[in-house]
């Protein structure tokens, strides 16, 4: 066994349909395209890659990836560290006297 595949909602219905569609009770041009609300191009590409590779042809290509837009983790630490330099105990809850 390979392991788990970890799949979204949206995968998940991906995955129901296209098993319909592979044993004929569904077809791509009339009903995929109204119950997934996506195009008729767009179902025969998802069905496509079902075919080939199953249900790990329906999960999204860059999961597990790191985002273009991330910051490298070395500069991430650094910057984190300034602000617990710079701001130490700012906006920590000051707990208020006890009341008789």
């Amino acid at each position: 066994m390979e392991g788990h595949l970890v799949m979204s909602k949206k995968e998940r219905e991906r995955l129901v349909v296209m098993a319909r569609v592979s044993v004929q009770e569904l077809t791509i041009k009339g009903c995929v395209t109204e119950v997934l609300s996506i195009s008729y191009r767009q179902a025969k590409r998802i069905y496509s890659r079902y075919k080939k590779r199953e249900a790990r042809g329906l999960i999204h290509k860059s999961r597990g990836m790191m985002s273009n837009r991330a910051i490298e983790t070395g500069l991430r630490k650094e910057i984190l560290e300034s602000y617990r330099m710079r701001y130490n105990g700012f906006g920590a809850e000051i707990s208020a006297p006890n009341k008789p």
